[in-house]
């Protein structure tokens, strides 16, 4: 029989029992080709053709390498996953990415475990450590590390000042750091981890009625009270 010449947007293809037919594809195929075209650079040229030669079924939307069209809007430097009822999650890249890639764990982490880096692109499931292991630079440890007793003192005494400026001067750190208590101090002079710490006053955040706190003079259970606009060298603490 003879066979009408298709529309722009039809294919020819056979019914099984030896007719042929011209059947519409439509903005649907169109769209699709689009879709592959917008998504080749992120799941790879092959996958992007893959889509671009298959046809919708009436099941869901196409996938490649596992990212569902319709279910998953890809750009240049963005992938933005849509809820299966609303609202969205997108992951975007920044402007100068590099060539980093991450290497997934193979099985599930347990409750409350991240994702943490090797450094090398090796993710690995991890628990957060609820105590301090180590201390900055210019600070020491003090205590048993990952326990509820540690903390990180000033490895060398501050610049003499009043007390409300050691006060200050311990807060304006990176680490927000506070006046060491006279039990911390205690405790750092004790260990010997932090030296020279006595032969003379050193400021404390502990306080009378109208007066400052120094400690150290005598060794490292000589206490003493100051008047808070004197100036004494200080140590600052955080845990």
């Amino acid at each position: 029989p003879a066979l009408r010449q298709p529309a722009h947007d039809a294919v020819v293809v056979g019914d099984g029992a030896g007719a042929v037919v011209s059947r519409r594809i439509g903005d649907g195929r169109r769209r699709q080709h689009d879709a592959a075209r917008a998504v080749a650079g992120i799941v790879g040229q092959r996958d992007a053709e893959a889509i671009a030669e298959r046809r919708p079924d009436e099941s869901g939307p196409i996938s490649a390498s596992g990212i569902k069209m319709g279910e998953a809007a890809l750009s240049k430097n963005s992938l933005k996953l849509t809820g299966s009822k609303s609202g969205s999650i997108t992951f975007v890249t920044p402007s100068e990415a590099g060539s980093t890639a991450y290497t997934l764990p193979s099985v599930d982490g347990k409750s409350g475990e991240f994702l943490t880096t090797n450094g090398a692109g090796n993710l690995t499931w991890s628990t957060l450590k609820p105590y301090r292991l180590t201390c900055p630079s210019g600070f020491s440890l003090i205590g048993t590390p990952d326990t509820s007793e540690v903390f990180c003192i000033s490895s060398v005494q501050e610049a003499p000042s009043t007390w409300l400026k050691a006060i200050a001067n311990c807060y304006s750190k990176s680490v927000k750091a506070r006046l060491c208590t006279a039990s911390e101090w205690a405790m750092s002079c004790v260990s010997e981890t932090s030296k020279k710490m006595t032969g003379h006053w050193e400021w404390v955040a502990d306080s009378g009625s109208n007066y400052g706190r120094i400690i150290g003079l005598g060794g490292c259970d000589s206490f003493n009270g100051a008047n808070v606009d004197t100036t004494y060298p200080s140590r600052c603490c955080f845990r």
